[in-house]
């Protein structure tokens, strides 16, 4: 039991409070004990329920928070896959335009070389820019014929052709 006086603790039994000498009325002092008791039932029940309540409140924000990125993460994903496949055909792209121009360099090398070649064979001279310089010469063409026989008899004629 609790003392109406000093509201301190004093055994069920006795008869006087042990620490103020306060005397003891049962039937009061019982059903004043009944209404802390009640009180601070309640009070516990509030305390927990404002626990629970708050428990809930921070589940919800929570799982609102999750959902709201998880579209945040849905829509970057399917901006990447668009990136992706914007990569891909920019990719194959560049891959056409490269072996275009492999095969235009590939054109433009046999064409100068024909030309080099076309040069070379013509025996004309060719400048550094590229250009032909035609000049026309007269070539003379010696060539010595042996014409060598069985019996000895070496034949030897020179033939003298111009161009």
């Amino acid at each position: 039991m609790i003392c109406t006086r000093c509201n301190r603790q004093m055994p069920d039994d006795s008869t006087v409070c042990p620490h103020c000498g306060q005397p003891v009325v049962p039937p009061e002092q019982i059903m004043k004990e009944i209404k802390v008791r009640r009180l601070q039932r309640y009070l516990f029940y509030a305390v927990v329920v404002l626990i629970v309540i708050a428990a809930v409140a921070i589940m919800v924000r929570i799982y609102n928070n999750n959902t709201k990125l998880v579209l945040e993460i849905s829509q970057v994903k399917q901006s990447l896959e668009g990136a992706q496949g914007e990569l891909t055909a920019a990719q194959s792209e560049l891959e056409q335009k490269k072996q275009d121009l492999a095969k235009v360099q590939a054109e433009l090398a046999e064409s100068c070389l024909l030309y080099t070649s076309d040069a070379a064979d013509d025996l004309l001279c060719v400048d550094l820019g590229g250009r032909r310089i035609i000049k026309k010469k007269t070539l003379k063409v010696e060539s010595k014929i042996v014409i060598t026989l069985k019996s000895n008899n070496t034949i030897v004629s020179y033939i003298t052709l111009t161009q």
